[in-house]
Protein backbone atom coordinates (compact mmCIF):
# COMPACT_ATOMS: atom_id res chain seq x y z
CA UNK A 1 0.00 0.00 0.00
CA UNK A 2 1.17 3.52 -0.68
CA UNK A 3 1.97 5.65 2.35
CA UNK A 4 -0.63 8.10 3.52
CA UNK A 5 0.61 11.38 4.92
CA UNK A 6 4.10 12.74 4.61
CA UNK A 7 7.39 12.37 6.45
CA UNK A 8 8.19 16.09 6.08
CA UNK A 9 5.49 18.75 6.03
CA UNK A 10 5.24 21.01 3.01
CA UNK A 11 6.15 24.03 5.17
CA UNK A 12 9.25 22.31 6.61
CA UNK A 13 10.43 21.15 3.20
CA UNK A 14 9.89 24.58 1.66
CA UNK A 15 11.88 26.08 4.54
CA UNK A 16 14.69 23.56 4.03
CA UNK A 17 14.85 24.26 0.30
CA UNK A 18 14.37 28.02 0.81
CA UNK A 19 11.26 28.18 -1.34
CA UNK A 20 9.05 31.01 -0.09
CA UNK A 21 6.26 31.04 -2.68
CA UNK A 22 3.34 28.70 -3.29
CA UNK A 23 3.47 28.28 -7.08
CA UNK A 24 5.50 25.05 -6.90
CA UNK A 25 3.79 23.37 -3.92
CA UNK A 26 2.66 20.37 -6.00
CA UNK A 27 6.21 19.86 -7.29
CA UNK A 28 7.68 20.17 -3.77
CA UNK A 29 5.19 17.55 -2.53
CA UNK A 30 6.17 15.26 -5.42
CA UNK A 31 9.85 15.70 -4.51
CA UNK A 32 9.07 14.70 -0.92
CA UNK A 33 7.32 11.53 -2.11
CA UNK A 34 10.26 10.67 -4.39
CA UNK A 35 12.73 11.31 -1.57
CA UNK A 36 10.74 9.10 0.82
CA UNK A 37 10.70 6.28 -1.77
CA UNK A 38 14.45 6.61 -2.26
CA UNK A 39 15.22 6.56 1.49
CA UNK A 40 12.91 3.55 1.92
CA UNK A 41 14.76 1.65 -0.83
CA UNK A 42 18.17 2.53 0.60
CA UNK A 43 17.29 1.59 4.20
CA UNK A 44 14.94 -1.33 3.47
CA UNK A 45 12.47 0.26 5.89
CA UNK A 46 9.05 1.78 5.37
CA UNK A 47 9.14 5.28 6.85
CA UNK A 48 5.39 5.61 7.33
CA UNK A 49 3.63 2.64 8.94
CA UNK A 50 1.29 0.89 6.54
CA UNK A 51 -0.15 -2.50 5.68
CA UNK A 52 1.99 -4.85 3.61
CA UNK A 53 0.75 -7.91 1.73
CA UNK A 54 3.55 -10.37 0.94
CA UNK A 55 2.69 -13.13 -1.53
CA UNK A 56 4.96 -16.16 -1.76
CA UNK A 57 4.99 -19.29 -3.93
CA UNK A 58 5.93 -21.52 -0.99
CA UNK A 59 6.99 -21.66 2.65
CA UNK A 60 10.40 -22.84 3.86
CA UNK A 61 10.91 -26.24 5.43
CA UNK A 62 10.36 -27.01 9.08
CA UNK A 63 10.68 -23.88 11.26
CA UNK A 64 12.87 -21.80 8.97
CA UNK A 65 11.99 -18.09 9.22
CA UNK A 66 10.47 -16.02 6.41
CA UNK A 67 11.95 -12.57 5.81
CA UNK A 68 9.40 -9.74 5.99
CA UNK A 69 10.54 -6.63 4.10
CA UNK A 70 9.69 -3.16 5.35
CA UNK A 71 11.41 -2.87 8.72
CA UNK A 72 9.82 -3.19 12.13
CA UNK A 73 6.54 -5.16 12.11
CA UNK A 74 4.02 -3.68 14.54
CA UNK A 75 1.18 -6.10 13.80
CA UNK A 76 0.92 -9.46 12.10
CA UNK A 77 -2.59 -9.60 10.68
CA UNK A 78 -2.66 -13.00 9.00
CA UNK A 79 -0.65 -15.83 7.51
CA UNK A 80 -2.60 -17.89 4.98
CA UNK A 81 -1.36 -20.82 2.88
CA UNK A 82 -3.57 -22.70 0.43
CA UNK A 83 -6.56 -20.82 1.84
CA UNK A 84 -5.93 -22.04 5.41
CA UNK A 85 -5.00 -19.64 8.22
CA UNK A 86 -1.75 -20.49 10.01
CA UNK A 87 -1.72 -19.56 13.69
CA UNK A 88 1.11 -19.21 16.18
CA UNK A 89 3.60 -17.38 13.96
CA UNK A 90 5.45 -14.37 15.42
CA UNK A 91 7.40 -11.52 13.80
CA UNK A 92 10.77 -10.46 15.25
CA UNK A 93 13.51 -8.00 14.39
CA UNK A 94 13.90 -5.19 11.95
CA UNK A 95 15.00 -4.65 8.33
CA UNK A 96 14.23 -7.35 7.54
CA UNK A 97 11.98 -8.64 10.25
CA UNK A 98 11.56 -12.39 10.30
CA UNK A 99 8.43 -14.47 10.68
CA UNK A 100 8.91 -17.59 12.79
CA UNK A 101 6.23 -20.29 12.91
CA UNK A 102 4.93 -21.72 16.18
CA UNK A 103 5.46 -25.19 14.72
CA UNK A 104 6.71 -26.56 11.39
CA UNK A 105 5.38 -24.73 8.35
CA UNK A 106 2.77 -26.74 6.42
CA UNK A 107 3.50 -28.05 2.94
CA UNK A 108 2.11 -25.73 0.28
CA UNK A 109 0.46 -27.36 -2.73
CA UNK A 110 -1.30 -24.43 -4.42
CA UNK A 111 -0.17 -22.96 -7.70
CA UNK A 112 1.08 -19.40 -8.23
CA UNK A 113 1.44 -17.53 -4.96
CA UNK A 114 -0.76 -19.40 -2.47
CA UNK A 115 0.98 -17.95 0.62
CA UNK A 116 -0.34 -14.55 1.72
CA UNK A 117 1.19 -12.80 4.73
CA UNK A 118 -0.45 -9.53 5.80
CA UNK A 119 1.22 -7.26 8.34
CA UNK A 120 1.84 -3.64 9.28
CA UNK A 121 5.42 -2.39 8.97
CA UNK A 122 7.09 0.98 9.30
CA UNK A 123 7.67 3.67 11.87
CA UNK A 124 4.94 5.18 13.99
CA UNK A 125 7.35 8.10 14.56
CA UNK A 126 10.02 8.58 11.89
CA UNK A 127 13.51 9.00 13.43
CA UNK A 128 15.10 12.44 13.07
CA UNK A 129 18.04 11.14 11.01
CA UNK A 130 15.70 9.67 8.41
CA UNK A 131 13.65 12.89 8.29
CA UNK A 132 16.92 14.75 7.64
CA UNK A 133 17.77 12.26 4.88
CA UNK A 134 14.40 12.87 3.20
CA UNK A 135 14.95 16.65 3.36
CA UNK A 136 18.45 16.37 1.89
CA UNK A 137 17.31 13.96 -0.83
CA UNK A 138 14.34 16.17 -1.79
CA UNK A 139 16.60 19.23 -1.97
CA UNK A 140 18.91 17.45 -4.38
CA UNK A 141 16.29 16.01 -6.74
Amino acid sequence: AAPSGSVVSLADLKGHTRIDFDDDDAEVEALEKAAVASVERQTNRLLIARQVVLRLPDLPSYREPVELPGGYVSTLDSVVADGETITGAQAYGDAPAILVPGSDWPSVTGKGYPVIITYTAGFETVPADLIAAVKMMAAHL
